[in-house]
């Protein structure tokens, strides 16, 4: 692990030393309170976001693009974190968790920052978030292979026309989804991609939009199934509920189940 356990800046600030991450090391951010260090584009195994005295909202302008472990982000004191101010791509090779701070996909209006993680996505405290102005097909895309859960924190979009949080699940084998007590503001919205099998179990999905694209599959575990609207059944989102008939639905709880109204 290499702590850098200072602000950063430039001029007088230090960098953050061009090395190579071998698998396994862990850069570990600790010590910024209002200057993002330089030579944060580095290919990384393990990145640690955990700056406790951060006052400041910090702009990393697109400069984080390959993490081939796991990301983690535990605080961003009173400040955020901004992956993007025009617009990126994130790979994690790992998972990426969350359990404080502020992380914002894209500050900027009409651009589109993306996630991809081939691991699993968590958060049980801080803020994950999308604020700008998205445009459309533009917004913060979570395009995931593995599980998700939401087991307390916030999923919150700003609900400026058109902008959108997107978790896409892409995975090649089941994907499970985990909620709990966390909060979805505005457009946090689902896709079950063509391929995928996203399984529910009995949880509860709340947010946006919620879509199983044609190919795709959900297991359901809900004992009042899917519905098309309302707060019953294992989709309870406030904005559109589209269940493909291209799609797969398996119903598999551990009590007497209805289809619901959205089959």
């Amino acid at each position: 692990t290499y702590d850098y356990n200072r602000n950063g800046g430039t001029g007088t600030g230090v960098p953050l030393p061009t090395c190579t991450w071998s698998s396994g090391s862990t850069c570990l951010i600790s010590g910024i309170t209002a200057n993002v260090p330089s030579n944060i584009g580095q290919s990384f195994s393990n990145f640690t976001w955990n700056c406790t005295s951060q006052t400041a909202s910090l702009q990393l302008a697109g400069g984080l693009t390959t993490v081939n472990g796991n990301f983690k982000m535990t605080s961003t004191g009173t400040g955020d974190v901004i992956i993007s101010s025009g617009g990126s791509t994130l790979t994690i090779g790992g998972n990426y968790s969350q359990t404080g701070g502020t992380l914002t996909g894209s500050s900027s209006n009409y651009t589109t920052e993306t996630f991809n993680i081939s691991g699993n996505f968590s958060i049980s405290g801080g803020t994950f978030q999308q604020v700008g102005n998205a445009g459309t097909n533009a917004g913060f895309f979570v395009k995931l292979t593995g599980n998700f859960s939401a087991t307390a924190g916030s999923l919150y979009d700003n609900g400026n026309p058109n902008a959108k949080i997107e978790f896409d699940f892409n995975g090649t084998g089941i994907q499970t989804f985990t909620g709990g007590s966390y909060t979805a503001s505005n457009d946090i919205n689902y896709v079950v991609t063509n391929g995928a099998t996203l399984s529910l179990g009995t949880q509860t999905v709340i947010g946006g939009d919620f879509t199983v694209s044609s190919g795709g599959t959900l297991q359901i575990g809900s004992t009042a199934g899917i519905t098309s609207s309302g707060s019953t059944g294992n989709v309870q989102v406030s904005g559109t509920r589209s269940f493909s008939t291209g799609g797969n639905y398996t119903y598999n709880g551990s009590a007497a189940q209805v289809t619901g109204s959205g089959l």
